[in-house]
C-alpha cells in the first residue's frame, strides 16, 4: 500500500503531520527551494519530537551548493535519520558530477539511507536525465528514488512526465530494488489519479499547508491524503527500518 510522506519545517509541523496520518516525516525548509535544507538544530528538534519508530528523512539542498566538509559537519545531526536526499539541479553539464555526488554521499552516517532525486523538469533544472540518475543511484548504492519537480511554480509532475513515463521509471527503480517516492506539487485529485503507479510513498508539502508550501501544515489536509491512501490496497510498500546498513557509495 502506498504510504504518506509529509515534508515539515519544524517539530510542531511534524507532530501535526503525524496526527493527520503521515507515516514518514521529511524535514526541509521550503523557502530555500525544492529540497531546501533546514538547520541541524531543526533536524535534532524534529527527531526528538517524533517517536523513534517513525522514520525521518532530511533534504540537504542541491549538490552544487554543498561540500563534503559541510555534509561531514552535519553527520551527528543526521545520525538518527533513516533517509537523506540531495538534488542534482545544475549538474547536467558537469562531467564529474557522479564522482562529486558519491564523495558527498560517503560523508553521511552509514545508517542513513541515500535517496537519489530525479527532477521531472530536469531540462529546465539543468539536471541529468532520469535514466542517467537512476543508473547512478543503482551504481552508488542508493536505497530509494524520489521523483519530484525542481520549480514548484512550474506545474505538477505530469506537466513534465506522463503517467506512462512515470510508470516506466518507477518500474525500473522497483526492479533494481529501490524504494520509490512520488512527489511534484501533487494535489489530492492528482494523487488519486496516480495511485495505480503504486509508488511506495507519495510526498506532499504545499497541498497540506494553509497558504501554500511556505505556510503551515494543516492536520485536516494531511488526513484527506491519508484517507485516500488507506482506501486503496494497490501496490506494495517496501519500506522497513534500516539496521546497521552499509553502502557502496
Amino acid at each position: 500500500m502506498t504510504a504518506l510522506l509529509v515534508s515539515v519545517r519544524d517539530a510542531a509541523e511534524a507532530l501535526t503531520a503525524l496526527r493527520g496520518g503521515a507515516t514518514l516525516i521529511d524535514v526541509k525548509e521550503p523557502r530555500h527551494g525544492s529540497l531546501g535544507a533546514a538547520s541541524p538544530e531543526i533536524w535534532r528538534e524534529v527527531r526528538r519530537a517524533v517517536p523513534a519508530d517513525v522514520p525521518c528523512s532530511a533534504a540537504l539542498g542541491e549538490l552544487q551548493d554543498v561540500t563534503p566538509e559541510q555534509i561531514a559537519s552535519w553527520r551527528d545531526s543526521l545520525a538518527s535519520y533513516q533517509f537523506a536526499k540531495l538534488g542534482l539541479a545544475g549538474c547536467g553539464a558537469i562531467a564529474s558530477w557522479q564522482q562529486r555526488w558519491q564523495e558527498v554521499l560517503r560523508k553521511l552516517p552509514p545508517e542513513t539511507r541515500r535517496v537519489a532525486v530525479i527532477y521531472a523538469d530536469w531540462q529546465s533544472a539543468g539536471a541529468p536525465p532520469p535514466e542517467v540518475i537512476l543508473q547512478a543511484a543503482i551504481d552508488c548504492g542508493c536505497s530509494a528514488i524520489l521523483l519530484d519537480t525542481f520549480d514548484k511554480a512550474g506545474g505538477t509532475i505530469i506537466n513534465f512526465l506522463s503517467p506512462g513515463e512515470l510508470s516506466q521509471i518507477l518500474g525500473a527503480a522497483r526492479a533494481a530494488g529501490l524504494m520509490t517516492v512520488l512527489a511534484g506539487s501533487l494535489t489530492l485529485a492528482l494523487t488519486r489519479e496516480l495511485l495505480p503507479l503504486a509508488a511506495d510513498f507519495v510526498a506532499v508539502r504545499g497541498a497540506v499547508c494553509r497558504a501554500g508550501r511556505v505556510g503551515t501544515v494543516d492536520e485536516t489536509l494531511v488526513a484527506s491524503f491519508a484517507e485516500i491512501l488507506l482506501s486503496t490496497r494497490e501496490g506494495t510498500n517496501h519500506f522497513s527500518p534500516p539496521a546497521k546498513a552499509t553502502f557502496a557509495a
